[in-house]
């Protein structure tokens, strides 16, 4: 496999059957689940409900092969998991990597180094975006903590160009990626991040008709992403 390490398929929600994730699990390993929290909207759309995620947090450990990663979503669910409280922080001890999204300047800096210092085990994901181009030099240091590169801010664009990795840093590319373009995206991402691993991840062109996360469109990724990576 050439430099990328995970593809992070986010959005599975109530409607997706957790044996379906852990099959394709096992035929991709290099897939990731992202699994978005959100302490209002839980429940609906594609954000599952807290009964969907407790399942699924019993069962991982029957399938310690498969990754999930958590997408902590909203000013509520974020402040949770930053001060260690809550829904949020509960689920979260189940994730291997934890991705915060929110705006940089929304929270205090400190809080914010003091939260993913307290998880040395887990990596701590943070968008690296406009709004969040502060980061860069506060959160730069911390050996735990990864960017997401994402301008689309989830509004399913593509950039022009997709930028180099920051040095030092793994790093990850999202931005209007899916089955329908991923095979021209992914070459361009590869060229871009050079000899870095890095990992992508999509999440509205996984969507049927009826906003419902789509598997059989998850699969058609998970095949593009082996057949270009492997060699």
């Amino acid at each position: 496999m050439t430099g990328l390490a995970i593809c992070t398929l986010t959005g599975a929600d109530d409607s997706i059957r957790l044996d379906g994730l852990f099959r394709l699990s096992m035929e991709f390993p290099f897939v990731e689940w992202g699994v978005l929290f959100h302490e209002v909207q839980r429940g609906t759309g594609r954000y599952p409900s807290i009964g969907w995620i407790d399942k699924l947090c019993k069962d991982m450990a029957r399938h310690p092969g498969a990754r999930f990663a958590l997408h902590v979503c909203g000013r509520d669910a974020v402040s949770q998991f930053l001060v260690g409280v809550g829904t949020a922080s509960r689920i979260a001890s189940y994730f291997g990597r934890i991705q915060l999204n929110f705006v940089g300047s929304d929270f205090d800096p400190a809080v914010v180094i003091e939260a993913i210092k307290r998880h040395p085990a887990k990596t701590i994901i943070t968008q690296h975006n406009a709004a969040n181009a502060g980061l860069l030099e506060v959160l730069g240091e911390l050996p735990n903590h990864a960017f997401l590169f994402d301008e689309s801010g989830g509004r399913g664009a593509s950039p022009q160009s997709w930028p180099p990795p920051i040095a030092g840093k793994l790093c990850g590319y999202a931005g209007g990626l899916g089955p329908d373009n991923l095979e021209v995206e992914l070459p361009r991402i590869q060229q871009a991040a050079g000899q870095s691993v890095f990992w992508i991840d999509m999440e509205a062109k996984l969507r049927d008709k009826l906003d419902r996360f789509d598997l059989v469109r998850a699969r058609r990724c998970l095949v593009i992403c082996q057949r270009l990576t492997i060699a």
